[in-house]
């Protein structure tokens, strides 16, 4: 066969499966199980903050990043409230383990070993309400707003996780095609915007963060199971920045020059892919990959996520 009559046939499947019709996908693109109205939905993942931990700009400073972090959550769909559309309250809790931070590399300014914080336990207790202000068959946009409470948190290690007392933001989902068909394909785009977290005088920086998601997903037809993937990049970035005394302190003993210029305010741009199957109609498997492609200060530069939700 020719290779214009191959792409040709590439093209003929490919419309054939956006025509053919199957069982209904879930109304938002973003979420690979529950949402309707009435709907109790339950998740349990577990998360590894992987790669390379950069708590200054020298290279030789950086650490290998080992956090993880075991989170369960329950959500209620209400419906409709007032104006407010598919109105959603929700709880999580997360219980993390962060590693040793100590100087790895031998090339370091400081002597092999060099402590800055030992490894420990903690976790964050959040509550969430989410509604849409437009939702339509193919289109949704809504806010939410969340509460996070930090327990035995020690916000001043550099390797922690991102904390807020106060966060919220915006979503807006689109259906490209029809979403009753055997292939369909959406768009889905999340701002955030966090407060910080403030300790002692000491204040885990504000960050704001957006995504922009390109959906695919398909259906049963001759597939057993519903399955979708996401892709698409991740910006996130401090407001403000502070110092970290532990790395200051100990920097400007050996180099004041490059200690006394030194802030941490991380940035950095990511591409995430997230798969997901969903092996029942209330039932899906999802996984979150991200990797770092430019950064600095960041805590870490891969983030894997892996779990299960359900709704009922």
């Amino acid at each position: 066969m020719s290779i214009s009559r191959r792409i040709r046939s590439v093209f003929v499947i490919l419309g054939a499966a956006l025509a053919l019709p199957t069982s209904t996908a879930n109304a938002s693109p973003s979420r690979s199980v529950g949402g309707n109205a009435g709907e109790i939905d339950m998740s349990s993942h577990v998360t590894f903050q992987l790669g390379e931990m950069k708590p200054t700009e020298r290279p030789t400073t950086w650490q290998e990043a080992n956090t993880k972090i075991i989170e369960l959550g329950a959500g209620y769909t209400i419906g409709e409230l007032g104006p407010l559309k598919n109105f959603y309250v929700r709880l999580d809790g997360a219980y993390v383990t962060s590693a040793e931070e100590s100087v790895t590399n031998p090339d370091d300014d400081l002597p092999l070993g060099t402590p800055f914080y030992d490894a420990d336990r903690s976790g964050l207790l959040s509550a969430t309400i989410a509604a849409d202000l437009l939702s339509t068959p193919r289109l949704s946009f809504g806010l939410f707003v969340r509460g996070s409470l930090p327990i035995d948190i020690n916000l001043e290690k550099f390797s922690h996780i991102t904390t807020h007392h106060v966060s919220g933001g915006a979503h807006v989902d689109v259906w490209l095609t029809d979403r009753t068909k055997f292939l369909r394909l959406a768009y889905s785009s999340r701002f955030f915007v966090g407060s910080g977290t403030y300790q002692d005088g000491f204040q885990h920086n504000a960050s704001a963060a957006l995504s922009n998601m390109f959906v695919v997903e398909a259906g049963r037809w001759v597939l057993p199971w519903r399955m979708g993937l996401r892709l698409g990049p991740h910006f996130e970035g401090d407001i403000n920045e502070h110092v970290n005394e532990r790395y200051h302190e100990a920097y400007a003993k050996v180099t004041p020059d490059f200690a006394n210029g030194d802030r941490v305010r991380a940035m950095r741009l990511a591409f995430a892919i997230q798969p997901y199957v969903c092996i029942t109609d209330n039932a899906a498997l999802e996984v979150n990959y991200a990797h770092e492609l430019f950064g600095y200060d960041s805590r870490s530069t891969q983030r894997l996520t892996a779990g299960v939700r359900t709704a009922f």
